[in-house]
This record gives structure tokens, C-alpha cells and sequence, in this order.
């Protein structure tokens, strides 16, 4: 096994020391190692592990990487604090939304771990809050009408209102506020909330507030409102009164009116499935309405009805510190969505890798903590999220097209993290506790039934789950099993078998690219080189991957003059 993977499991706790102590240039090696697949935090875990078993790292070398160490922590905990803060705002502005990739895979990580992985930028869910209303007929107001039974009616437009500059003066007696030229200038707040009960139509305006640069300011002048001097020359430019967005764009639409609460002249940068909101002290914030997308138009339409479906069970999945995060199954589907696209993009790094080999142990878990309820009669029908099986996740992964490139990841994680095959007991004595430094999945109790459960028989069945054994024989077969288990590198986190023909043409690409393929040589000249040049580093670059996904790979140019065209007329 290279240094290099085992070190990297050395922090994450698989293995307690390496099989050679490194040089001073083998020092050097791993930092740049970990520069390059943006593992600096993780891999100064593993200076600190092995200093505590007597293997130094030069000081020289480890001052550099603990003050690399110190800034991500700073930052991590920055970041947490502000994906709060988004959720909050979104909020109250009428958004619901869940926090995607880094902030929210970092809270799958171990203690002591989770703060020392590499932050990037915040990445944001969001869709329209999906209103239950009661309505009644309202003839001859100024309110949305309904039926004469008061039928309550659940929004499903996804309606968000922006009203950029309205005026509106008091209308006793008529349900609604009415403009007219003789109203105060207002700035209304994005959400609107429309209720009615059964007497009569009451439309409701939650809060008047200005947003000046995130904060909330009121009237205390006696002027009866807020003053909305800069907001009101801010909303004036658009040259509108009132609009009413919905879906998508109602999402690029309150991005946009961020940009102009703030007094900012620049025109914010809309991709297919997300938009650059304003930076938040020095963050960069991209804010989805599509978590993901494929090539393929038939790949993709699966996609985005499946994250449809799913998208409001990922919005109530609050955590700790106060910001949603997708839950373990859904988050399994889309990490690897992820890692695909960026396959077609420009690389993986093992950054990435260990992201998902964390979502996949507290996947798991939740799978046998779902099987342990369900076993004992304790699981409510109708309460909690669904956690899919192994086969419902490839089930999923086979609809888009990518169970080959989830069989090559497979192999990936388990030759670079779960691997440790030489550290589970490299004399052999098929006795499992005697190596506490092994990989996780071992302190799960081994393999599980329910990995094998298809070809295993009814005898290993009654093994595994603890039945009488007379004479050891049945001890014996389950240790057999246990070994071609970790022979044919099974793992019970696993969702398939691992391809290592496509796995080590994955790793070799990550090993040679870096993180996200920044480190990649290859052709950089026409990487480099400008928006013709680049484009053709791209077909290139897709091109190798033909081989091994051609639907995608072959959509791709597509793809690119259809996304050119989205851009052009989405702005």
C-alpha cells in the first residue's frame, strides 16, 4: 500500500502507526500530498497520532502544517456560524433551504476530525416555502378568490412574491392593501403571506422592515413606517412595481434583489443549477435551485423529479447548529451525483472521497438502526425519514446512469480509507479484537448478514446471528467467510461491488489531477489558453471518458451549446 493512503488512515483512526518511518523528503512528499487533495487538516491529525507513538515529523515541516491546521479550524467554525445566519434570513424571507456538500458533510465526520476538514465555499438548497392556506370566496376584493366550502388549498406553484416598490395607503373594510398614487413608499419584505378564515378574506403583511446590508432597521421618527430612503432608491431601479416569480426563478430573482439591497451594481452569475449570491464576509455564496444535473436529458428529467420529491424531508432535517442538512440517504445519491459531475468537469480529489466514505458510514448506521427498530417492533409507520437499501440506492443510481462509476468509487474508497487489509491482522489469527487499529468497519462487528444475505445459506445465517455451535465448525466457516469478505474487498457500507478496473482508472485520474483537477499537466496549455482553447481541453478531457460512460460522456457537448443558450436567456 502507498505511504501516502496509509497516512491518511493513520487520521482517521484505521490504522495506529505506518509500516516504515518516513524520511525528511518522505515528509515533504505527504504535505505536498495533502496540499495537492486539499487534506492538510486531516493529514495533521496524523502528525499528531503518530508523534504520540514516537514517529516525528521535522519541525520545520509541522509548524507549516499547524498553522495550516489553526486556519481551517477558524474557518470551519466561521462558516458553521454563517450557514446559520443564511438559514435564518432565508427563512424569514420566505425560502426553505438545506446546506449542501462542505458544511454539511462536515457534520458526518468524527470529533476531532470534523473541524479540520477543508472548507470551501457555502453552498445553499433553496426553494419557495410551500404555503396551507384556507380560502373562501372573496367577490368584490381585493384577495384571491376560492369556492363557497372554504376548501383549504396547499400552494403548489411555489409562489414567492418580490415586490420591489409598492405604494399603499390604509383600506379599511376592503381585506387588502390597494396602491395608489397617494400612498407612503414602502419596501415590503419578499414573503407574503395570504390567509383567510371563514368569515371573511384578511390578507395578512407579516413585517415591514428595510434590509440594509443584513440588518433590520425601524421607523423612529414617528413617520408611521420604516425609512426606506436607500432601500427605495435601491428598489426603484428595476423600474417595476410588482412582481410575482415562482420555482427557479423566484430563487435567481431574490438573489438578485440581494444584490441591489446592498447597493451592488454587479449582475450576479446564473449556471443551470445555481446562482453566486453576494459573498458573506469574504465567503463566497452559492445558492442551488437544482442540487444537481446530468447530460443526458433523459438522466437529468429522472434526477430532478427524484430531488423534487425528496427536497422538503432534506429542508426539516435541522441540525445542531441550526442549519439543515440533507438526511443520510438522500445525501448518499447526491454526493455521488456530485462526484460525477465533476468527473465531466475537471476531477475528484480524495477530498471529496473521504466526504463520501463518511456520508456512507452514517448511512449505514442509520440502515441498522432502522433494522434493529423494525426487528424489535419499535418503528411507527409514518414517523421519521426512510432509509434506502443498498438496493434501493443502486435502484436510484441505475435510473441516472452512473452504476458503473458508483462500482469504480467503491473501489476507490475502500483501497484508499477502508482498505487496511495488512492492518486487520497481519499474523492471521482470525481473532478480531486484537486489533483495535483496524478500519471501521470492523468495529461494527464485521461483515453483516444482510450484505451477503442473498448467496449466503440458511447455516451461515444461524452463525452470524450468534446460534449454538457443538463444535467449532461453524466458527471456523464464518471466519472463512469473514476473510473472502475482505479478500474480495466487501465492506457492509458498501452499495455494490467494487469495478477495480474502472475504480484504479478513477484513481489514477484523482492521484494525478489533485483536488478537482487543479494539479492536472496534462494539456495546460489549452486549459489555460482562453474560451476556444478551453473548450477544446474539454472535449478532450471527455473524450477519455467515453469508454467508460458513454451516454454521458457523448451529451456532453450537448449539454455545453444548450447551457450556453440557458445562460444567454436566463442572464
Amino acid at each position: 500500500m502507498r505511504l501516502e493512503f496509509e497516512f491518511i488512515q493513520v487520521a482517521m483512526g484505521l490504522r495506529e502507526r505506518l509500516s516504515a518511518i518516513p524520511s525528511v523528503h518522505e515528509w515533504q512528499v505527504l504535505f505536498e500530498f495533502c496540499k495537492r487533495q486539499s487534506l492538510l487538516g486531516i493529514g495533521f491529525a496524523a502528525v499528531e497520532k503518530l508523534h504520540e507513538v514516537g514517529v516525528e515529523c521535522p519541525a520545520d515541516i509541522r509548524m507549516k502544517w499547524y498553522g495550516y491546521a489553526l486556519k481551517i479550524e477558524r474557518m470551519n467554525e466561521k462558516l458553521n456560524m454563517q450557514c446559520g445566519e443564511i438559514t435564518k434570513q432565508y427563512e424569514h424571507d420566505g425560502l426553505q433551504c438545506c446546506i449542501l456538500k462542505g458544511q454539511g458533510n462536515l457534520l458526518n465526520y468524527p470529533e476531532g476530525l470534523s473541524i479540520r476538514r477543508m472548507p470551501g465555499d457555502i453552498d445553499v438548497w433553496a426553494t419557495p416555502i410551500k404555503y396551507l392556506i384556507h380560502t373562501e370566496n372573496t367577490e368584490g376584493h381585493g384577495c384571491p378568490k376560492a369556492d363557497d366550502v372554504g376548501e383549504q388549498v396547499l400552494i403548489t406553484d411555489e409562489r414567492l412574491l418580490i415586490n420591489d416598490f409598492v405604494h399603499t395607503e390604509n383600506t379599511e373594510g376592503n381585506g387588502c392593501p390597494q396602491a395608489d398614487d397617494g400612498g407612503e413608499q414602502e419596501l415590503i419584505n419578499d414573503d407574503r403571506l395570504f390567509t383567510h378564515n371563514i368569515f371573511s378574506a384578511v390578507f395578512i403583511k407579516l413585517r415591514k422592515f428595510l434590509i440594509t446590508d443584513g440588518v433590520h432597521t425601524e421607523n423612529t421618527e414617528g413617520h408611521g413606517g420604516p425609512q426606506a430612503d436607500g432601500g427605495i432608491k435601491i428598489a426603484a431601479q428595476t423600474g417595476k412595481n410588482k412582481v410575482e416569480y415562482h420555482g427557479h426563478k423566484a430563487i435567481r430573482e431574490y438573489v438578485r434583489m440581494q444584490y441591489r439591497l446592498k447597493g451592488m451594481d454587479s449582475h450576479p452569475k446564473a449556471c443551470y443549477h445555481h446562482i453566486d449570491a453576494p459573498t458573506m464576509d469574504g465567503t463566497k455564496v452559492e445558492v442551488h435551485y437544482r442540487p444537481a444535473f446530468l447530460r443526458s436529458p433523459l438522466r437529468n428529467w429522472r434526477m430532478q423529479r427524484w430531488f423534487e420529491h425528496h427536497a422538503d424531508e432534506c429542508m426539516k432535517n435541522k441540525t445542531h447548529l441550526g442549519f439543515s442538512m440533507m438526511t443520510s440517504s438522500v445525501n448518499v445519491v447526491y454526493q455521488m451525483c456530485h462526484l460525477y459531475t465533476h468527473v465531466f468537469e475537471g476531477g475528484v480529489g480524495l477530498r471529496q472521497l473521504m466526504d463520501y466514505y463518511y456520508t456512507l458510514k452514517i448511512w449505514h448506521n442509520d440502515l441498522e438502526e432502522k433494522k434493529e427498530l423494525e426487528s424489535r417492533g419499535m418503528l411507527i409507520e409514518g414517523h421519521g425519514s426512510a432509509v434506502m437499501s443498498p438496493s434501493q440506492v443502486m435502484s436510484v443510481f441505475r435510473s441516472f446512469g452512473m452504476a458503473k462509476f458508483a462500482s469504480a468509487v467503491m473501489f476507490v474508497i475502500n483501497e484508499v480509507f477502508g482498505g487496511g487489509n495488512e492492518n486487520d491482522n497481519e499474523n492471521d489469527n482470525d481473532n478480531e479484537n486484537e486489533n483495535e487499529n483496524g478500519p471501521r468497519r470492523e468495529t461494527d462487528g464485521g461483515p453483516q448478514a444482510d450484505f451477503v444475505e442473498e448467496s449466503e445459506s440458511s447455516e451461515f445465517k444461524r452463525n452470524l446471528n450468534g446460534g449454538p455451535q457443538a463444535d467449532g465448525g461453524g466458527e471456523r466457516k464464518l471466519k472463512r467467510i469473514n476473510r473472502e469478505l475482505k479478500e474480495n474487498n466487501f465492506a457492509p457500507w458498501m452499495i455494490c461491488e467494487p469495478n477495480e478496473k474502472e475504480g484504479r482508472r478513477l484513481l489514477e485520474e484523482i492521484m494525478k489531477g489533485g483536488n478537482f483537477g487543479q494539479y492536472d499537466t496534462r494539456d495546460a496549455a489549452l486549459k489555460k489558453g482562453g474560451m476556444v482553447k478551453h473548450g477544446v481541453w474539454k472535449l478532450k478531457r471527455v473524450m477519455r471518458l467515453v469508454r467508460s460512460y458513454p451516454e454521458e460522456a457523448l451529451w456532453e457537448p450537448v449539454f455545453r451549446v444548450y447551457h450556453l443558450i440557458w445562460r444567454l436567456s436566463h442572464g
